[in-house]
């Protein structure tokens, strides 16, 4: 027996201080860093009760962590996350109680000892309404250019969130930026007040449109000269004594350059065959495509007066 003693105890004391030296290097790694407290990021889960809009108000909770020395030294601030589910809150509460903590991916052992944290929120009655999305331009358009009516789509936006902040919203918008080209671009949707300031407690679904916007050129106004047409002549021994037209000129609208190159406006043909008598027609004016006239006058009054050549005097 004594024998089978002496013939182990080398084992034996190799074991025990292997024991030993494991002991000792847990013990040192736990005793190394036994809490830390670290900041960690709130994250919500759950829906607000309907009705209910639920903010909580700070972004950070402290929360002390142990685990391995590399681990907890190594943890930033916002890499653990507190776990707030906001379908717990009630009208009347003021708290949330944090309903766990996760570790992150890089720090698999650290824990969190039993403790309770709560974070602060504010419970308020949820509001709802759809509004139509209109455009508001950053920047002026080119020279003789001006923006065409925006294409948006969709064309309206629902508008939610607590009920005071959703009765400020007084329009939603798209905030664009041409560049003196044609715009096509999926743009953010902001909800602002009367004065254009952006309401931050609401939420807009969608939160962007689509929106095409095209630069058209500026019409130009001139004021032409109305040169009647006159086809044929009257019969033997008539003739053409006058023509006057009512108006004798009009104002006509259209792109700069073209309108330029005009120096009058004709009317549709007059025939003046078999006319024996001052005659007066009404008349339309002829306009190059693209061109309008002023107040939308497209008729004209010509009176054609004519005299019989053989009652002339010497």
């Amino acid at each position: 027996m004594t024998r089978m003693l002496r013939e182990n105890i080398l084992l034996k004391l190799i074991a025990l201080a292997t024991a030993f030296m494991i002991w000792a290097y847990a013990n040192s790694e736990r005793a190394a860093v036994p809490s830390r407290p670290v900041a960690a990021e709130v994250v919500t889960i759950g829906t607000p009760a309907p009705g209910l809009s639920v903010e909580v108000k700070p972004t950070m909770v402290t929360v002390d962590v142990v685990g391995p020395a590399a681990q907890v030294d190594s943890l930033p601030d916002g890499a653990v996350k507190a776990i707030v589910d906001v379908g717990l809150a009630r009208p009347g509460m003021k708290a949330l109680p944090v309903s766990r903590f996760a570790a992150p991916p890089e720090a698999p052992a650290i824990s969190f000892p039993k403790q309770s944290r709560s974070v602060a929120i504010e419970v308020r009655t949820a509001a709802r309404k759809r509004m139509q999305i209109g455009a508001e331009y950053k920047n002026e358009p080119p020279f003789g250019k001006r923006y065409a009516a925006p294409r948006i789509e969709p064309a309206w936006a629902d508008v939610e969130g607590p009920r005071d902040a959703v009765e400020r919203v007084a329009a939603l918008v798209v905030r664009l930026s041409p560049s003196g080209k044609d715009l096509r671009e999926q743009a953010s949707i902001a909800a602002v007040d009367r004065a254009g300031i952006a309401v931050e407690e609401v939420r807009v679904d969608p939160p962007t449109a689509y929106v095409e916007v095209d630069l058209q050129d500026i019409a130009a106004s001139r004021e032409l000269i109305v040169s009647p047409t006159l086809r044929g002549r009257p019969p033997e021994p008539y003739m053409v004594k006058a023509v006057v037209c009512e108006p004798a000129a009009v104002t006509v609208t259209g792109p700069p350059n073209e309108l330029l190159a005009m120096t009058s406006v004709s009317t549709v043909a007059i025939s003046l065959d078999g006319m024996q008598a001052d005659t007066t027609r009404q008349v339309p004016l002829v306009l190059p495509r693209g061109m309008t006239v002023k107040d939308g006058q497209g008729l004209v009054s010509v009176t054609i007066r004519v005299a019989d050549a053989s009652r002339q005097g010497p």
